[in-house]
């Protein structure tokens, strides 16, 4: 409701037309982001330009992963694939409470011609930044590097590379970094429910 109250006074559709710069007084709510890409069906880049919301997680799958993050209480997420950003949207909303989370995103192709750094402008017109470590590598190198860092994880989504050795490295390393009775959310080949492991370790 408070979500749909701001987008109310705001207008729905005034965040395309922000530019590039900061999170302070132009930052908008991650929810009124989601509500208006998600029933549009299209993002933009920094130069205004359209381009077709041709993949994302469906909000069903969104709100499923807030509502583990919840759960968890969780303090330190990480997401293998940030797109044109949309789970991170969704992830970074049920952090928004916590001053002292932070949300680690992997992604070698996001500055690159497909994705043209989309998900990135997401963040930033969402006032995240603060929250977000981004890591330009593939992700093989960016998980071992914060495994080296001695970082735990409450919560993951692993949406790479969608080929069954990518994915079973990426689920090998990011199990690597679960804390005990952390989870682990395996989004494949469009299932809208993805597939979930907690860990037992």
């Amino acid at each position: 409701t408070s979500c749909m109250q701001r987008q109310s006074r705001r207008g729905s559709t005034q965040w395309k037309r922000l530019g590039t710069g900061g999170s302070d007084a132009g930052a908008v709510p991650a929810c009124m982001l989601l509500n208006d890409v998600l029933a549009s069906g299209y993002v933009f880049n920094d130069a205004g330009e359209a381009i077709e919301l041709d993949s994302h997680v469906p909000r069903e799958a969104g709100r499923m992963m807030q509502e583990i993050i919840r759960e968890l209480d969780a303090r330190t997420t990480l997401e293998v694939g940030l797109a044109f950003g949309i789970s991170a949207l969704f992830i970074c909303e049920a952090l928004a409470d916590k001053p002292e989370a932070h949300h680690i995103v992997i992604d070698p192709e996001q500055n690159g011609d497909y994705w043209q750094g989309v998900g990135l402008r997401h963040l930033r017109l969402a006032g995240l930044e603060h929250v977000i470590d981004f890591r330009e590598l593939p992700s093989h190198q960016a998980l071992a590097d914060i495994e080296r860092e001695n970082v735990k994880i409450d919560f993951a989504l692993v949406d790479g590379f969608h080929t069954f050795d990518y994915v079973m490295m990426d689920a090998l390393l990011v199990d690597r970094l679960l804390r005990v009775g952390g989870v682990m959310v395996l989004f494949l080949f469009g299932d809208p429910t993805g597939v979930f492991a907690r860990t037992l370790k």
